[in-house]
C-alpha cells in the first residue's frame, strides 16, 4: 500500500535510559502476546489495537468552515498558558465487497474525546518542553472490506507557523491498493476569538476547537478477483487548546 507521511516523532529532548528500553521490550511482548491471543476464522491475525477508540472518536463539529482571505494573519502563535494545541488528521477507510483487506496494528496513542486525556502509548512519548505549542497526531483506521485495525503516531508541534504534509487518498489503484497524493498542511496560529487559523491545500480556513476539515473521496475497485466500493475519509481536527495536565503518563 502507498506510504502514508507521518512525519517524524521527535524523541530528541526525551532521552534514553536502559530502564526506558526495558520498559519497551516488556510492552512489546504484551502487544505480541495480545495479538497473538486473538484471531479470526480464516486463521489471520487480528490486530490488538483494532478497537475503534484507539483512534479519535471525537464528536467532531461537522459544520461549515469559515474560509478567510489568504492575506489573513493570526493574532497570536502560542497557546494560552497552562496549555497546549491538540490537533489530528485522521483517516478512515472503509470498503464493501471484495477488497484486500489490509490490517493496521500499534497506535501510539489514545485521545479520550470525553475527559480530553491524551494518554501516551509509546516509549518513550516525546515530552513536551516549555515553549512548546504541543502535538500533531496522524491516526489511521480501516474498516469493513477494507480490513481492520488503527494505527497513530504522533509529533510535537515546537512552533507556529507549522508545516507538514498528510495524505489524501487519489480516487484511484496502483498494484490493487490505493493511490495516495501529498496534501500540504500549515498551521498558522490563532485569531482573537482562538480559532486556528490553517491553510489546507492552499486555502486558509478557521476551525473552532472541536471542529473538523473534512473531505471523502470514493471509487470503484475492479482488478483481477476484487471488486468492491472504498471510502476514504479525510479529517484535520482541531482538538484545541487542552490543559497540560490532560497529558497522562504511563
Amino acid at each position: 500500500m502507498t506510504a502514508f507521511l507521518l512525519g517524524t516523532i521527535d524523541n530528541g529532548r526525551t532521552g534514553h535510559s536502559c530502564i526506558a528500553g526495558f520498559r519497551a521490550c516488556l510492552f512489546l511482548v504484551f502487544l505480541v502476546v495480545q495479538g497473538c491471543q486473538t484471531g479470526d476464522v480464516t486463521g489471520n491475525r487480528t490486530p490488538a489495537f483494532n478497537n475503534p477508540t484507539t483512534v479519535s472518536q471525537t464528536p467532531t463539529d461537522t459544520s461549515s468552515i469559515t474560509s478567510v482571505p489568504s492575506t489573513t494573519q493570526p493574532e497570536r502563535v502560542h497557546p494560552l498558558l497552562g496549555t497546549f494545541l491538540f490537533i489530528e488528521y485522521v483517516t478512515v477507510v472503509e470498503g464493501t465487497g471484495t477488497l484486500p483487506e489490509l490490517r493496521l496494528d500499534f497506535p501510539r496513542y489514545i485521545f479520550n474525546p470525553n475527559t480530553q486525556l491524551l494518554r501516551p502509548l509509546q516509549i518513550p512519548f516525546p515530552g513536551l518542553e516549555k515553549n512548546d505549542v504541543g502535538y500533531l497526531g496522524i491516526a489511521r483506521q480501516r474498516k469493513g472490506s477494507a480490513g481492520a485495525g488503527a494505527a497513530s503516531t504522533i509529533e510535537i508541534i515546537a512552533q507556529l507557523p507549522f508545516t507538514f504534509q498528510a495524505a489524501l487518498f487519489a480516487g484511484k489503484f496502483e498494484q490493487e491498493s490505493e493511490k495516495y497524493e501529498p496534501l500540504n498542511i500549515v498551521i498558522h496560529g490563532f485569531d482573537s476569538n482562538g480559532q486556528l487559523l490553517a491553510s489546507i491545500a492552499n486555502e486558509n480556513v478557521l476551525l473552532r476547537s472541536g471542529q473538523s476539515w473534512n473531505k471523502t473521496v470514493e471509487a470503484e475497485m475492479s482488478s483481477g478477483v476484487y471488486a468492491g466500493h472504498v471510502v476514504v475519509e479525510h479529517k484535520l481536527i482541531n482538538h484545541g487548546e487542552l490543559p497540560r495536565e490532560n497529558i497522562q503518563s504511563r
